[in-house]
């Protein structure tokens, strides 16, 4: 009778209870999903938080390159200024010199020019005194001849 009594008693709790434990059975179940999803979200913030990282290094890195870069290119424009002007410094002399050449050349054609004139007048002056002498000649040699 006592078992009787003890079954019937845990009947009525099991029947009273059951929807508490119903519902407890639902709860854990429930908490083992969100558990779940909470691991599944704390997993890929990890993945995230690492390609962040890995993201910023990049960056890092990549202002780095850049900053090198724009050293570069200004060391470069400095010797292409450096270069420049010192191309239009020998321009400008290369100029001065094909000048001073076109002058050289110039005076050079006046002289060779003037050079002929006088060569021309030496030879005329050297023939006019070739005639004086042999005309000196002639009529000292006339008189000779008519002494004779």
């Amino acid at each position: 009778m006592q078992a009787n009594e003890d079954t019937a008693t845990a009947r009525k709790l099991a029947d009273e209870y059951q929807p508490m434990i119903i519902q407890a059975e639902k709860d854990k179940r429930e908490s083992d999903f969100h558990f779940q999803t909470f691991a599944q979200l704390t997993h890929q913030a990890d993945v995230l938080q690492n390609r962040a990282d890995a993201l910023l290094k990049r960056a890092d890195s990549t202002d780095g390159l850049i900053d090198v870069t724009q050293e570069n290119l200004k060391k470069k424009r400095e010797q292409f200024e450096h270069y420049k002007n010192r191309a239009q410094t020998e321009m400008a002399i290369s100029l001065q010199a094909e000048d001073k050449e076109a002058e050289l050349r110039k005076q050079a054609r006046e002289a060779r020019l003037r050079a002929a004139k006088l060569s021309d007048e030496a030879r005329r002056l050297r023939a006019l005194a070739q005639k004086g002498v042999n005309n000196v000649l002639a009529s000292a040699k006339e008189p000779e001849t008519q002494e004779s």
